[in-house]
């Protein structure tokens, strides 16, 4: 099963874990692990921070696996659960006053003028993180680096699909008009 997983498997395997089959969860948890850990990678500033939040997540989805509703795909059910998360972590740590986590990413982050041609995406990422929004930034994480559909992406926001489309083409503006030099020439290009 690849990465964003066999629907139809991952679907099987998210039923007999919602009526309580242990070795089925675990089975969805391997599947889905490395990546859930990839997406809070780009959300949460350390390793260790996503670490445990990806852990969480886990946990959490188990002891709501009785309630998990089938129509939704698990993979999208649990980067919700993720991202609710990892939000309440991020508001818990970030202070009224001072320096936000973004702020302290942005320091370390390569201007657009340092980056080459070569297309790293790391680095496009990064130069994402810095310039735009949270907000903005996820989407293009959840649609590039998650490869998710409208539809999901707004399950996992909690939007509707026509917002997401449309923040969505405004990220991808914001990044691209970040991305050219004076004279119009891209740096990087979005593919």
């Amino acid at each position: 099963m690849s990465s964003t997983g066999d629907s139809s498997e991952e679907a099987a395997l998210a039923a007999r874990a919602a009526a309580g089959d242990c070795a089925a969860f675990e089975q969805l948890a391997a599947l889905h692990a490395g990546p859930l850990l990839r997406f809070l990678n780009q959300r949460m500033r350390g390793a260790h921070e996503a670490e445990d939040i990806a852990q969480q997540a886990l946990i959490k989805a188990w002891q709501a696996m009785p309630s998990y509703n089938p129509k939704f795909r698990f993979r999208t059910w649990l980067w919700t659960i993720a991202w609710r998360l990892a939000l309440s972590h991020v508001r818990r740590k970030t202070p009224l006053t001072g320096d936000t986590d973004a702020d302290a990413i942005a320091d370390t982050a390569p201007r657009p003028d340092q980056v080459s041609s070569s297309g790293d995406a790391g680095r496009l990422w990064e130069i994402a993180r810095r310039e735009l929004n949270e907000r903005q930034h996820l989407l293009l994480w959840l649609f590039y680096g998650e490869e998710m559909n409208l539809k999901e992406i707004a399950e996992v926001t909690g939007d509707n699909a026509l917002v997401v489309r449309v923040s969505l083409h405004r990220a991808r503006l914001a990044l691209g008009r970040v991305l050219k030099t004076p004279d119009g020439v891209e740096l990087l290009t979005l593919t």
